[in-house]
């Protein structure tokens, strides 16, 4: 009878431990879903705020353009090399949509935004996104040239500023 009872406590000990192992995976398991989910929770909070980062300064940039002095139409027929009259003013600002409403003005701009339609250049009667893709290659060269100097001077910078810590240099 002791041994039925002995090998009886031992089964229900396994089983204990069986259980056991299966409630503390259970729990990790159930654990991980909520951290995951607290993980998107944070991700959707910082996309909104960045859209919402992004959509302030569209507005920002937006009306500092429109404050900006002298009358655009006016503006862009100089650049043109075009005379100003009335009636050339008044089609310049019908072609640029200068007479719209300012909000409307501003959802038309933030939509051709979006969809990558930067505009034409005034001055120089391209698109804006061809001027930009030009000047992206130097820039990015002279990014990744202000880098490297970086990572070479900093340490120098560094250790020099350590050993001579009394001293401004």
């Amino acid at each position: 009878m002791s041994i039925i009872l002995c090998k009886l406590i031992d089964e229900f000990s396994k089983f204990n431990t069986l259980l056991f192992c299966l409630h503390k995976k259970i729990f990790l398991h159930i654990h991980y879903i909520f951290n995951e989910r607290r993980i998107f929770d944070k991700m959707i909070k910082k996309v909104m705020s960045l859209i919402s980062i992004f959509l302030a300064i569209s507005v920002i940039t937006f009306f500092l353009v429109k404050l900006s002095p002298g009358d655009p139409a006016e503006n862009y027929l100089r650049a043109s090399h075009v005379s100003i009259t009335a009636e050339t003013l008044s089609e310049t600002r019908k072609d640029l949509g200068l007479n719209k409403p300012l909000y409307v003005q501003y959802f038309s701009w933030l939509g051709n935004l979006v969809r990558g339609d930067f505009g034409t250049s005034y001055t120089k009667k391209t698109p804006v996104i061809d001027l930009v893709a030009e000047a992206f290659v130097p820039t990015f060269q002279l990014g990744i040239f202000s880098f490297i100097i970086l990572i070479v001077v900093a340490p120098f910078l560094g250790i020099l500023s350590a050993i001579k810590q009394k001293y401004s240099f």
